[in-house]
C-alpha cells in the first residue's frame, strides 16, 4: 500500500484473526529512503452475524387442527435470539411474541374460519435480522353430532317390547 501523508486508513476486518506485523518505510521527494520500521499487533474481529435459524415443529405441513392447538418451534442464532413472533395468515400484527424459549403459542382455532390458514413463526436477533418459516394447515372445528331420545322420558317405567326412537344432528 502507498500512503501520501502521515495517516493511512486500513480495514483490519479484511485480515484473519491473530498476530500480524505492519512494516513502514518512508520516501521523500528526492526518493531518499528511511529505515524500515515495524510493529506487531493482534487482530480480533467480531464473529459474523447471520439471521436466526427457525424450525416450526407443530403444526406440520397440511396438518388438520382444531380447538386449542399448540404451535411450537425452535430458533437459534450465532449471537442470540431476541424474540420470536407468531402470525396467522401473514398478518402484520403478531398474535404472540415470545422473548425466551420455549417458543410456543396456544392458538384458539375456534376464533378463525374453517379451512386453510398459514401459521408463521419469525425469529429476530439482536441486530433485528429475521428469518421465518411457515406451514399451511386446515382448521376443522366441526362440532360433534348431537343425539336426543324422543320416545322415553327420564325415569319412565316400561315393560314388554319397547321401541326407542330419537333424533341425531351433525
Amino acid at each position: 500500500y502507498t500512503a501520501y501523508g502521515p495517516d493511512f486508513g486500513w480495514n483490519a476486518g479484511n485480515m484473519g484473526d491473530g498476530a500480524h506485523t505492519v512494516f513502514v518505510k518512508a520516501f521523500d521527494l528526492d526518493q531518499a529512503e528511511s529505515n524500515m520500521v515495524s510493529v506487531g499487533f493482534f487482530v480480533t474481529n467480531p464473529p459474523p452475524d447471520y439471521p436466526p435459524t427457525v424450525n416450526l415443529f407443530s403444526p406440520y405441513y397440511s396438518q388438520t387442527v382444531a380447538g386449542l392447538f399448540t404451535i411450537s418451534g425452535t430458533a437459534s442464532d450465532n449471537m442470540s435470539v431476541s424474540k420470536v413472533e407468531f402470525y396467522i395468515d401473514s398478518s402484520t400484527i403478531p398474535v404472540r411474541t415470545v422473548m425466551t424459549p420455549p417458543y410456543t403459542y396456544a392458538w384458539d382455532t375456534t376464533l378463525v374460519t374453517e379451512g386453510g390458514h398459514t401459521v408463521i413463526m419469525r425469529a429476530y436477533d439482536n441486530l433485528d435480522q429475521s428469518n421465518s418459516v411457515s406451514n399451511l394447515v386446515t382448521v376443522h372445528n366441526d362440532p360433534a353430532p348431537t343425539v336426543r331420545i324422543t320416545s322415553l322420558t327420564q325415569n319412565q317405567e316400561v315393560g314388554g317390547l319397547l321401541t326407542i326412537s330419537g333424533t341425531a344432528n351433525d
